[in-house]
């Protein structure tokens, strides 16, 4: 019984979800194909030489359905996960601290912030692998996030990236790494 529930509530999910309504994906295979790419980038998020937005149509648990990517480089991932995990850190002493807040934070903070993020990157405390996430809950189609080991998301690495998906054998590798810490506060 509890099944057949769970296959309604996905069924469901997906009548409301535009992302799987053939006009639409019909729409997008037709901008796609204008681009002389199998995707199209999302222009509400920029482009950087580590991480694209973009849309592209592939299957999703047997149905047709546009996807809404994000894919970047494990450096990014690894420099997001030490940032996060130095934030944590701070926030014990300073609970309103928020590292993408900059000057708006307290001076003593932010010092505590930077020490504890070169200690962090110093000691390759943090770890990261290639991974795909989906997520079925946004409003068009599904949304991954994807990291790939790679120095540059190039229009080369988001074709081979798709075409890969799409025939399902992308493989991603399972092996930790640590990188440096760019960013600058």
């Amino acid at each position: 019984m509890q099944h057949k529930k769970n296959n309604l509530i996905a069924l469901m999910s997906i009548a409301n979800n535009k992302g799987y309504s053939p006009s639409i994906i019909k729409q997008f295979r037709e901008r796609i194909q204008k681009e002389n790419y199998s995707f199209i980038l999302n222009d509400e998020i920029e482009r950087s030489e580590e991480s694209v937005a973009f849309f592209f149509v592939g299957e999703y648990k047997g149905n047709a359905v546009v996807f809404d990517a994000c894919v970047y480089t494990l450096r990014l991932q690894y420099e997001v996960e030490v940032l996060e995990q130095a934030q944590e850190i701070v926030q014990e002493k300073f609970d309103d601290f928020d590292w993408e807040n900059g000057d708006e934070n307290e001076p003593k903070a932010v010092d505590l912030f930077e020490k504890t993020v070169s200690i962090i990157d110093e000691e390759k405390s943090v770890q990261v692998a290639e991974f795909i996430d989906f997520d079925e809950t946004i409003e068009l189609g599904v949304g991954i996030d994807a990291a790939l080991n790679c120095t540059e998301i190039t229009d080369a690495v988001i074709e081979k990236f798709i075409q890969d998906f799409n025939k399902g054998k992308l493989v991603l590798s399972d092996t930790y790494a640590s990188f440096e810490v760019r960013e600058a506060f």
